[in-house]
């Protein structure tokens, strides 16, 4: 009896808090975008798709705060020639200037990433006593910063189309350009 008093009270209280809770969820938004991303790291220069899943916060008028995960490449490497392959993920947050217009938003991006990249370079080595190179795997942690530009449209009471194109450039020379296409809906 005690505990399923217990258990509605916090069941109450959970309520509760989650409609006193509700007016935060009236600034944020959700996007889910694809597209292609060309990049370069250690051996590899190529491209492949991408893609991008984030949860955006308005905190000023004119301001969004944005972070998610994103794809960054996903070319797996050929078993007769390694180095082609490079396959990246990262997780990202952006802050989002942005003019509000009738059809809808215009804004840029500058952000920071922490990427986990991995693929085949080539490296030194000795073989049989002479010099040599040799097919190495590696798995790199990197931060990278983040730039971009992109419109969203709307297209119906909280749900807009993103194009969005941005530049990553971070450490141990890792750079890649993107073009996306989403969706992004408004929760409120």
């Amino acid at each position: 009896m005690l505990k399923a008093k217990i258990q509605w009270l916090a069941l109450g209280l959970l309520v509760c808090w989650s409609v006193s809770n509700a007016q935060a969820t009236e600034n944020m938004y959700a996007v889910i975008s694809a597209g292609y991303a060309d990049s370069e790291f250690a051996q590899y220069s190529g491209g492949s798709v991408a893609y991008k899943l984030a949860i955006g916060y308005e905190i000023h008028r004119q301001w969004y705060i944005e972070g998610g995960y994103q794809r960054l490449a996903s070319d797996e490497a050929d078993a007769g020639d390694l180095l082609i392959g490079l396959e990246g993920d990262a997780l990202f947050i952006s802050a989002l200037g942005k003019a509000s217009a009738r059809e809808g938003e215009l804004f840029y991006r500058l952000g920071a990433m922490r990427a986990d990249l991995s693929g085949y370079r080539l490296e030194s080595s000795t073989c049989d006593n002479a010099p040599c190179t040799v097919e190495t795997a590696y798995d790199d942690g990197i931060f990278a910063g983040v730039i971009g530009i992109g419109f969203d449209w709307y297209v119906g009471l909280n749900t807009m189309v993103r194009f969005e194109v941005e530049h990553i450039s971070g450490e141990d020379s890792f750079q890649s350009n993107a073009a996306y296409l989403g969706f992004r809906y408004n929760f409120n």
